[in-house]
């Protein structure tokens, strides 16, 4: 399944828009891996984040619109 590279450490986040806050905390989405959707038809990404070495499954309004966009063209191939 191809993956994702959203970060780009050249800019800042709020440039690029690949930033979440949880808690006055300020993550940064690294790589984007694959894209699952629940019985409830709730959609899901799985997700690397800059810092951390764990990947994390999260909801995808829990994620910039732009790093979902870039995925979804990405795996549509149009990118």
């Amino acid at each position: 399944m191809p993956s994702l590279n959203v970060s780009d450490h050249s800019t800042s986040s709020e440039e690029d828009g690949s930033d979440c806050e949880n808690q006055d905390n300020l993550y940064l989405v690294d790589t984007v891996y694959a894209k699952k959707t629940n019985v409830e038809g709730a959609i899901f990404y799985l997700v690397s984040w800059v810092g951390y070495e764990r990947l994390a499954l999260q909801p995808a309004e829990d994620l910039p619109q732009n790093v979902i966009a870039e995925f979804d063209q990405e795996e549509l191939g149009t990118v």
